[in-house]
């Protein structure tokens, strides 16, 4: 839903109201009137901030390019700081994680919370009034394609940050933005809650089961457990 709204406002240009606003030609292409062309770097600036593992508590969030899942901005899985040992890049909850190694494998996630993660994931950090919209545009087929376009290296290709932070981008009136990240972004946040929920679920089950199986604990107790688990 979150992303058939985006196109619709910021590609198809049928926001609310669209109705009474013409269409003008712009030397960047057609916009509604009142709207400008502007760049990715103007929502989502890059932040690189390295440090080493060893600086920072040991259970704090690892996130590699092997724990970023193809076409879904939910983070699924993630490791921790003493399963690695190299300088890594601090990212904040709410930043925007992509992959850039490859980026045709469309590794783009919004950060649910503050951890370290691969240098090789360029890290964004939204605007919060456009963080809903940053996270989609980052997520795009279109930006992902652009990605892959510009990237340098053939075997091992990597998508240019400095390239995408020129990535151009459609700019509303504020009151439409504020309409769009009002909607948009509590289905991100709650996509999160959910994941968050379901990781919980299945580690109770998978302690669970082997102990139900074994006639140890009675699918009664079991229920129970997985009720509070939940």
């Amino acid at each position: 839903m979150a992303r058939g709204l985006f196109e619709e406002w910021f590609v198809r240009f049928r926001f609310p109201g669209h109705e009474d606003v013409p269409i003008v030609d712009t030397p960047g292409g057609p916009l509604p009137e009142g709207w400008e062309w502007g760049t990715f770097s103007k929502i989502a600036p890059e932040v690189r901030e390295t440090l080493s593992p060893s600086s920072v508590d040991a259970e704090t969030p690892y996130v590699g390019l092997e724990h970023l899942p193809r076409r879904s901005t939910t983070l699924n899985n993630c490791g921790a700081a003493t399963d690695v040992d190299s300088t890594k890049a601090r990212f904040r909850r709410g930043d925007i994680l992509f992959g850039k190694i490859r980026p045709y494998f469309h590794k783009v996630v919004w950060a649910p919370f503050d951890g370290i993660a691969s240098t090789d994931a360029i890290i964004w950090r939204p605007d919060p009034r456009l963080a809903a919209r940053a996270l989609q545009i980052a997520s795009s087929d279109a930006f992902v394609a652009h990605s892959v376009q510009t990237s340098n290296g053939t075997k091992m290709p990597r998508a240019n940050s400095k390239v995408l932070a020129n990535y151009p981008c459609a700019m509303p009136s504020a009151h439409l933005s504020q309409q769009f990240e009002g909607v948009v972004m509590p289905m991100v946040e709650q996509a999160a809650v959910l994941q968050k929920a379901n990781e919980k679920l299945t580690a109770a089950r998978d302690l669970l089961l082997p102990r139900l199986i074994s006639g140890q604990l009675s699918v009664e107790a079991a229920e129970r457990q997985l009720e509070n688990a939940a």
